[in-house]
């Protein structure tokens, strides 16, 4: 909390310096004022844009740090459920029946086909349906 102080008196004093430029240049009062807030805060609407674009930029870099585990609508997933006498497993697809992606992860692909398995609530195509109730 103390620092948030230090800024606000920091901001106090470069808003009085420059009312006080303004008023020794004639401006009245009240505009000196209006003009020293507006500065201040157009300054802080800069630095507020400066710091929002550094932390997308920050997040940007941070998505790509393991894009393997990012699943897609054509990722495949492992539903658990033997297909073979050789051990084989039903793969099931990242898309439900309308069209939409499931789950942004391949281990979240992984988990809802273990979840759903042999689940007779599919469309023709074998997708997931989507339900309400």
């Amino acid at each position: 909390m103390a620092k948030l102080m230090e800024v606000a008196d920091s901001d106090v004093a470069v808003i009085e310096d420059t009312i006080a430029e303004r008023l020794s240049l004639g401006v009245s009062q009240a505009v000196a004022q209006r003009q020293a807030v507006d500065e201040a805060l157009a300054q802080l609407a800069e630095e507020r844009t400066a710091v929002m674009k550094a932390v997308q930029e920050q997040l940007a870099k941070t998505a790509d740090m393991f894009p393997e585990e990012f699943a897609t609508k054509r990722t495949k997933g492992d539903s658990g459920v033997k297909v073979s006498s050789k051990g084989d497993t039903l793969k099931g697809a990242n898309v439900n029946s309308d069209g939409q992606q499931i789950t942004a992860t391949k281990q979240g692909v992984d988990n809802f086909w273990k979840w759903f398995g042999n689940s007779a609530a599919v469309d023709e195509a074998g997708k997931p349906l989507v339900l309400y109730h």
